[in-house]
């Protein structure tokens, strides 16, 4: 990682806005509800995963991959 913090792996109806999380690891992380506002995901990876009713608006998410991993109800702007 470059240098940013460490990422949540797990979180209720949390605001995110500008977390660089740069090639981090989120395998198993359970995110319900949550809405991440300009978050730098590039090349994570997040292999069994789960978003439920999450919001991802801006932010990047380029190389990153997603292995098992259920974006149910979720939207991308």
């Amino acid at each position: 990682m470059s240098g940013a913090a460490d990422p949540v792996r797990q979180a209720e109806h949390e605001r995110f806005a500008g977390v660089d999380w740069y090639g981090a690891d989120l395998g198993g992380a359970v995110f319900v509800g949550c809405e991440f506002v300009d978050a730098d995901l590039t090349e994570v990876t997040t292999r069994g995963a789960r978003f439920e009713e999450c919001r991802f608006l801006g932010g990047q998410l380029n190389a990153s991959t997603h292995d098992g991993t259920s974006f149910a109800g979720c939207t991308f702007r």
